[in-house]
C-alpha cells in the first residue's frame, strides 16, 4: 500500500472550507502539517474555529474543520500576512534591543521604472510596524513607519481582488512604498519565509530609497512595454475572469484549482522576465 506523505509541494491547493495543510497554534503561530502533533491544539486561520489532524496512511495528511463556510482564500490571506508581520516585528525588535547584531529583512523587486530587479533591508529606514491601522482613508494590510512616525512603506496581500486605484493614488502621491504580495498557492505562504522576499509587484525605484528624493521616483504599477510582458498579463488576466466566475458559480473543483496554478506559474513568469540586471545596493 502506498504511504502519501504530508503536503510539501509549492503547488499544494486545498478545497475551500473543508482542510488545509496549515493551521496556527493557540499562539498565533503558523504551522504547516508536517510539522504538526498529536494533542496539540490548532485552529483555522480563516475562521477561528478548531482544526484537527488527519494523519493517516492513505489520503494525503491535512488538517480539516467543521466549517462549510470558511474560504481558503481568506485563511491564506490572513496567514501569509500574520507570518509576514511576525518576522517585520522580530526583525524590529531585535534591533531596538542590539546595536551590534541589526536583524536584515532581505527583499527583491522589479522596478519598472529602471528595468532593474532591486534588492535591499526592508528594516533599514523604519522603526514600527503596524497590523491593519488606518493611513489617512485606507486601511493596508501592514503599515511600516520611520522614525519621525511618518508612514515610509505599506504592504498589500492580494488574492483576486486588487489594490483600488483611489488609495494606490494616495500612496503613490504622499511617495509610499507600496509592496505587494499575491500569494495564491502553499508554496506561495511558504515563501513567507523566504530570503530575500519576492513580491509581486512594488511602485518604487531603488535610487529614490537610496537618496530620499521623491521626484519622478515612484512609478506606475504597471510593466514595462514588452510585447511579450503584455501577453503574459492579458492571459494572466483572462485566468482570474474565468476563476472569479467559477468561484461565483461555487465551482471550486478541478478547473478552478488549476486555474489558480495556472495564474500563479503565469505570475512567477512574468516576475522573472527581466531579471537579468539586478541592483546590488541596499536601501
Amino acid at each position: 500500500m502506498k504511504i502519501n506523505q504530508p503536503c510539501s509541494n509549492s503547488n499544494e491547493l486545498s478545497r475551500p472550507g473543508l482542510s488545509f495543510p496549515f493551521a496556527k497554534t493557540d499562539n498565533g503561530d503558523l504551522v504547516f502539517i508536517e510539522n504538526a502533533k498529536r494533542h496539540r491544539k490548532y485552529y483555522c486561520w480563516g475562521c477561528e474555529q478548531p482544526m484537527f489532524l488527519r494523519q493517516g496512511n492513505i489520503r494525503v495528511h491535512h488538517f480539516y474543520h467543521k466549517s462549510k463556510t470558511c474560504s481558503f482564500e481568506s485563511a491564506l490571506h490572513n496567514a501569509f500576512k500574520l507570518k509576514l508581520f511576525q518576522r517585520i516585528e522580530a526583525g524590529l525588535r531585535q534591533n531596538r534591543e542590539s546595536c551590534e547584531h541589526k536583524a536584515k529583512l532581505m527583499i527583491q523587486w522589479y522596478c519598472a521604472n529602471c528595468q532593474i530587479k532591486h534588492q535591499g533591508d526592508l528594516l533599514k529606514r523604519i522603526a514600527d510596524a503596524k497590523l491593519e491601522v488606518k493611513v489617512d482613508a485606507y486601511t493596508p494590510d501592514i503599515s511600516l513607519y520611520r522614525q519621525d512616525g511618518s508612514v515610509y512603506s505599506v504592504i498589500e496581500i492580494e488574492y483576486t481582488h486588487q489594490l483600488e486605484d483611489e488609495p494606490r493614488q494616495y500612496y503613490n502621491e504622499n511617495n509610499i512604498w507600496i509592496i505587494v504580495f499575491m500569494p495564491i498557492t502553499i508554496g506561495d505562504l511558504r515563501a513567507a519565509e523566504d530570503d530575500p522576499l519576492v513580491p509581486f509587484s512594488s511602485n518604487i525605484c531603488q535610487y529614490k530609497i537610496e537618496d530620499e528624493k521623491p521626484k519622478n521616483r515612484v512609478t506606475e504599477n504597471s510593466p514595462p512595454g514588452n510585447t511579450a510582458y503584455k501577453i503574459i498579463g492579458q492571459q494572466n488576466e483572462a485566468l482570474e475572469t474565468n476563476l472569479i466566475a467559477a468561484e461565483n458559480k461555487g465551482n471550486v473543483g478541478i478547473i478552478s484549482l488549476t486555474a489558480r496554478f495556472l495564474s500563479s506559474l503565469i505570475r512567477r513568469i512574468s516576475r522573472i522576465f527581466h531579471s537579468n540586471r539586478t541592483s546590488s545596493s541596499l536601501m
